[in-house]
């Protein structure tokens, strides 16, 4: 099985949603070993969600994208998008909707520095 990638983009200012997006959730908690809060939110457009990872760095902020996926597969799946939440236990990002099973569970990987997707 491939390493999963990292991809990042630097921004300058506080982490803000694009146009064209609305934001579902948000959390923020220090969970890498920055110690710093990092921040994650997730957003939707007409087709997709994507759950970010805002990390500060000095005077900057490294956006990470943790997981994207379309409003369809997840509809598939039987979730309604607008009832998405995330929730955060221990070094874990727990993807799902309240009272229910986890959609998606990414658990941090302080040798790696990235979060890997764990089996709901």
């Amino acid at each position: 099985m491939p390493e999963p990638q990292k991809f990042t983009q630097e921004w300058n200012l506080k982490p803000s949603i694009p146009a064209g997006w609305t934001k579902i959730d948000e959390k923020s908690a220090a969970i890498t070993s920055s110690r710093k809060p990092d921040v994650f939110v997730l957003m939707k457009d007409q087709t997709n969600v994507v759950l970010l990872w805002f990390k500060q760095e000095g005077s900057y902020w490294n956006m990470i994208v943790i997981e994207s996926m379309t409003v369809k597969s997840l509809s598939d799946y039987g979730v309604k998008v607008e009832h998405l939440g995330l929730f955060i236990q221990d070094k874990k990002i727990f993807l799902g909707v309240e009272g229910s099973e986890a959609v998606s569970i990414f658990e941090w990987d302080s040798r790696k520095g990235i979060f890997i997707g764990k089996a709901p």
